[in-house]
């Protein structure tokens, strides 16, 4: 995880990489990785990003792009709404 110091506040992100997997997507995609990046916007607020990064340089990993594309979007707008929900429950709850 790295800190970087700027004028909106402290910066983290979190890297993940796919090394194998039971589908075979790493062996397609082999330099597949998610990137989560968490920014302090001020004492109550926080700016996250997910952002997923791999490289189509064959026909299989192009078809598996389009496939999989909307699917990834979809599952990551998922996962914001499940932990914003999250946190701001918790905030709730004292």
């Amino acid at each position: 995880m790295s800190k970087n110091a700027n004028v909106w506040g402290t910066r983290q992100k979190i890297v993940t990489v796919l090394p194998e997997d039971t589908f075979g997507i790493s062996k397609i995609l082999s330099d597949y990785r998610v990137e989560t990046t968490f920014q302090t916007l001020g004492h109550r607020s926080t700016k996250v990003e997910i952002s997923h990064y791999y490289s189509t340089t064959t026909l299989k990993a192009k078809l598996v792009n389009l496939i999989a594309k909307g699917k990834i979007g979809r599952d990551t707008q998922a996962t914001l709404n499940a932990a914003k929900a999250a946190i701001e429950a918790a905030c709730r709850a004292g």
